[in-house]
């Protein structure tokens, strides 16, 4: 059913969905009532991202935009700035993001001594191969 004519969403009948693991079993429920409900559907109620430094946190969203929306802010470009992207993408399994942090991290120049306590840290087998 190949047309040229412009669609749109139904406005009541397109949902977004989250996926949830829980233990062994998949849930893939209406994303809407935990948006509303949710900690972050608002100013007064942020997501807490305790233990998360303010910077870690935007090194991670420059990267994250910049690769999914093709957005051009001002990239993380030194190796601190790289390790945080690395430290929160593993933290919380991006994992296309973590391999670009790698990537970026691998052609940065970077010390063979902090390369295998980075490898150590976050895993990075290939870092620690011959």
């Amino acid at each position: 059913m190949a047309t040229n004519k412009e669609v749109s969403r139904h406005s009541n009948f397109h949902i977004s969905t989250v996926t949830f693991l829980v233990e062994d079993s998949l849930f893939r429920v209406p994303r809407e009532p935990f948006q509303q409900e949710s900690e972050g559907s608002s100013d007064e109620n942020p997501i807490r991202l305790n233990g998360t430094s303010k910077d870690d946190f935007e090194q991670l969203l420059k990267a994250l935009f910049y690769r999914k929306h093709s957005l051009q802010p001002t990239l993380p470009h030194s190796i601190e700035q790289w390790t945080s992207v690395l430290k929160l993408s593993t933290l919380w399994s991006f994992e296309k993001l973590c391999q670009a942090s790698i990537d970026m991290l691998t052609t940065s120049g970077i010390g063979a001594i902090d390369r295998v306590v980075l490898s150590q840290q976050y895993g990075i087998k290939s870092w620690l191969l011959p």
